[in-house]
């Protein structure tokens, strides 16, 4: 988490600042929170979750994706709800430099903070934007087949509205009409009203399908209830990393508490996800990491009660797939010196090393070998 960010007074009256003051008080919260939220960076590019926004910014979900849908209108700032990445295009100029010279050691920083996002769409739209002004060397930016184009904000707009839709209708209430921007967006037939959003070329991109822009409303079909133009979220899919930080929550009382989600953290939360899914194994791991975190605030070793005052904290029980498991195994019940691992070691634990002994001393070596 950076200790600052810049925002500059053009923010409220600049051109683009002027857009965003249009779109209302809680847009203007919603744009200096991207540019400043613990989360972002100096490039502009990260990883944010929409429960993360909502709650810090105090919106519905509902509001902050219609708020993020008009920042792609205005080019302000871009939001991929799959991947929660968010991408504020502007970030870099203001925070780094508008150019920079080959010999900018900051240059090998924005390679690093870029390759984390390099398989995606909005790295290599930054990649290509920023590349001949921050002299960035040849890098491998394409998206991955694999993973196809990010979904549009206005997409997951979509997916709520479809689903406010279904439930006034089930209590029989009146479905409300389609505003006329929607009416004239009539799809063709057999063809989706998200398929004919993405057909359309998108002037600001050289006539590339649109990826970011809104897609239209879902139509107003006359007679019977119309089938969704699109697919509903599956309620079974695998969990997001955040379920652990809110386990850990929801928990601790006597841990160190978690400051702040940072990509490192979710990458190992996602990991340990992962793991559980391809052992088949997810809902008995996030039972027993629940059991874990209950456990440890009853073990007096793992509340600091050793000689380094050493505590169990998020990273700890994170930080691989069988920590969880010797909490609850017992491994520190009666253990009172040391490192998590016990005796006199000192694992994890920065500052030591755990090989460290007595000094080499060459003179009674030889003494004691009779020379």
């Amino acid at each position: 988490m950076r200790d600052y960010a810049k925002v500059a007074p053009t923010f409220w009256t600049g051109e683009t600042g002027k857009k965003i003051r249009m779109l209302g008080r809680d847009a203007q919260v919603v744009a200096l929170y991207l540019i400043t939220c613990p989360g972002s960076n100096w490039i502009g590019l990260y990883y944010l979750p929409l429960p993360t926004l909502c709650h810090e910014v105090g919106i519905s979900r509902e509001a902050a994706l219609g708020i993020l849908r008009k920042f792609a209108e205005i080019d302000f700032a871009y939001y991929d709800p799959d991947r929660e990445q968010a991408w504020v295009p502007g970030t870099a100029k203001f925070q780094i430099a508008e150019q920079l010279k080959p010999t900018d050691k900051r240059i090998l920083g924005i390679v690093k903070d870029l390759k984390a996002h390099s398989e995606t769409t909005f790295g290599a739209d930054f990649y290509r934007r920023y590349k001949k002004a921050f002299c960035l060397p040849e890098m491998k930016v394409l998206a991955s087949p694999l993973d196809g184009p990010p979904k549009p904000v206005a997409e997951a707009v979509a997916v709520a509205e479809a689903e406010a839709v279904a439930e006034t209708e089930e209590i029989g209430a009146v479905r409300r009409p389609s505003p006329p921007s929607a009416q004239a967006e009539v799809p063709k037939t057999g063809e989706t009203a998200v398929e004919a959003a993405k057909a359309k070329p998108d002037a600001k991109r050289g006539g590339k399908p649109n990826d970011y822009l809104p897609l239209p409303l879902e139509v107003e079909a006359e007679g019977p209830k119309a089938e969704s133009s699109v697919e509903a979220p599956n309620p079974k899919a695998k969990p997001g990393p955040e379920i652990l930080f809110d386990i850990y929550d929801q928990e601790n009382k006597q841990l160190p508490q978690v400051k702040a989600r940072s990509h490192d953290r979710m990458a190992k939360c996602r990991t340990r996800i992962n793991q559980a899914v391809s052992d088949g194994c997810l809902e008995a791991y996030l039972r027993d990491f629940r059991a874990a975190v209950e456990k440890a605030q009853s073990t007096p070793f793992l509340c600091g009660d050793n000689d380094r005052g050493w505590r169990a904290s998020f990273d700890w029980l994170v930080e691989n797939h069988t920590n969880v498991y010797k909490v609850l195994e017992g491994r520190y019940d009666s253990v009172r010196h040391g490192g998590p691992n016990g005796g006199d070691k000192a694992v994890n634990q920065p500052g030591r090393n755990p090989r460290s002994g007595p000094k080499y001393d060459p003179r009674k070596a030889r003494e004691m070998a009779g020379l």
